[in-house]
């Protein structure tokens, strides 16, 4: 099996929230966010180490990562800086801006892929350092979209560590939508209370990110945030501004919480994640097939498709022997959808049953 990460991306067809290229180009709105999405990877992350510079004395600069060690607040929060446009030659240059009057919120968008995911993430961290007092912990991490290659790094070298022993809770800014909270594998109920309770969000399901990794080696509570984007992986992604900044806010309102009651999470994992373990699990939204072991599974892949009475975007993960079972098995279980309503797909692979992102 290859060693490397293999990722579809199809444009999506035109709905109803579609943005793409609609609006005025290039304005001067919103300037900040558009020069972030401009930006590659590289120069992005010598740019947010001149931002890092004016809020930190020290800064860890690595193969793979930047990191802060938090002053005044046990939070870490982690965004990465690559987008999936990228690699494809498709660095966001011009930027549309539209206005939804109908809903009163402001949308850009790029024919070259705007990537808001993940520079939604990156603009929340700085706006925190702009706006506030807060110092948290920070990790920015490089190659999120072919594996979470930059978070892997981090997690062997003794940076770790300390985040181990003096993290309370570790918030990833990286999630699609404007309400959701995704725990992963997580199941500290207690910790999803509190996350909850003071966001307003919901509890969503997602197959990886950073935090993944991060939790596993630090046993660090985490959770993944919406902050505004839709139709990732795709040109026709867009940005809201305006629940990019409600994003923002609720960031700040989880620091604050955790000023006053300095509690630290432990990460509970659900073995339902664990794959190497021999189990063998029944149909359902952790399995495939009826009865089957997860030592058959060899691939994973997420769906994402627009429900019909709300338009809006709507993902599910499904796991199979290869792309095409799982395609099956997706179907099967989504019996009022059709192929052609999958508007994206993402396949990811396994290691010697393992589950990994390569």
């Amino acid at each position: 099996m290859s060693t490397q990460s293999t990722f579809f991306w199809k444009k999506s067809k035109d709905t109803k929230v579609n943005y793409n290229c609609k609006g005025e180009k290039n304005s001067k709105h919103y300037k900040k966010f558009k020069n972030i999405c401009r930006l590659t990877q590289k120069e992005l992350k010598t740019y947010l180490e001149e931002v890092l510079a004016n809020y930190y004395d020290e800064i860890y600069s690595d193969d793979g990562f930047l990191y802060v060690k938090g002053i005044n607040s046990n939070v870490l929060l982690t965004a990465h800086m690559d987008t999936v446009h990228e690699p494809q030659g498709r660095i966001c240059t011009d930027i549309y801006e539209y206005y939804d009057k109908k809903n009163k919120r402001h949308i850009l968008s790029s024919p070259q892929g705007i990537g808001g995911d993940d520079r939604c993430g990156i603009y929340t961290i700085i706006n925190i350092l702009e706006r506030t007092n807060f110092r948290p912990y920070i990790i920015f991490c490089e190659d999120e979209e072919i594996g979470g290659v930059g978070s892997k790094k981090f997690c062997k070298t003794t940076l770790s560590d300390e985040v181990a022993n003096e993290v309370n809770f570790m918030i990833e800014i990286d999630r699609a939508n404007a309400n959701d909270a995704v725990f992963y594998e997580e199941t500290n109920a207690k910790f999803q209370k509190f996350v909850m309770d003071v966001t307003g969000n919901k509890e969503a399901f997602g197959s990886f990110s950073d935090i993944c990794n991060l939790s596993e080696e630090t046993l660090v509570s985490s959770f993944n945030i919406s902050c505004g984007y839709y139709n990732a992986h795709t040109t026709d992604e867009y940005v809201v501004m305006e629940e990019l900044e409600v994003c923002i806010d609720k960031v700040i309102k989880l620091i604050e919480a955790d000023k006053k009651d300095e509690q630290k999470y432990i990460y509970e994992p659900d073995i339902y994640y664990n794959y190497g373990n021999g189990y063998n699990y029944g149909y359902g939204y952790y399995g495939y097939g009826y009865g089957s072991s997860k030592n058959d599974v060899e691939c994973e892949v997420e769906f994402i498709w627009y429900d019909k009475k709300t338009g809006k975007e709507t993902s599910d993960i499904t796991y199979g022997t290869s792309l095409e079972d799982c395609v099956g098995q997706f179907l099967i279980s989504h019996s009022d959808l059709c192929w052609n309503d999958v508007v994206d797909y993402q396949e990811y692979g396994f290691d010697n049953n393992r589950y990994k992102y390569f």
